[in-house]
């Protein structure tokens, strides 16, 4: 089973203590790359870049490094599918979450020829965290995926006060489970 824990973005304001305080932000993502090993990219944040900067992204990741893009509506789907047939799809991107309404599965089965997603059948399992977690908890559905047979899992930490040591617990606790 592939369980990646991975932030939310790596922008936020909760996640400022990861990073030195004299470090410059256009380096933060090559920093946060550096000692985790996934990360969703949020919507707002693709919207905001073009096809090359997303490409950079993902050639300059670290080798074990994967991203996971955010959808929430089916244009945002429609430029994931454009992007990965015109380009192929990069070694870090590991998947998508589909955060939009139901109702666009002939959208989805395309990506789905392509990419894992959080809802095609037999597809990307997602746990998301807004607090710190109970970590037995954590411990017991990662435990419960592996008895299913899933192949690919996904840990969310969203954005709160403690998320970076919620990020840091939850990677050991992976690493512990999963190797």
């Amino acid at each position: 089973m592939q369980l990646d824990i991975a932030a939310y973005g790596w922008q936020h304001e909760y996640w400022a203590s990861l990073y030195p305080p004299d470090m410059p932000a256009q380096w933060c993502l090559d920093f946060y790359a550096n000692e985790f090993l996934a990360m969703v990219l949020p919507a707002g944040v693709i919207e905001a870049c073009d096809d090359a900067e997303l490409r950079e992204w993902f050639a300059d990741a670290p080798e074990r490094f994967r991203f996971y893009w955010e959808l929430e509506n089916p244009a945002q789907a429609q430029r994931l599918l454009a992007f990965v047939q015109q380009y192929g799809r990069p070694a870090s991107l590991a998947g998508y979450l589909w955060q939009g309404d139901d109702g666009q599965e002939g959208l989805l089965t395309a990506l789905n020829g392509y990419l894992p997603g959080n809802r095609a059948p037999d597809g990307l399992m997602v746990l998301g965290i807004d607090e710190a977690p109970d970590l037995v908890a954590v411990k017991q559905q990662i435990l419960q995926w592996q008895r299913e047979g899933r192949q690919q899992c996904l840990i969310v930490i969203r954005p709160h006060p403690n998320a970076p040591g919620t990020l840091r617990q939850l990677q050991t606790l992976g690493i512990l489970l999963n190797g």
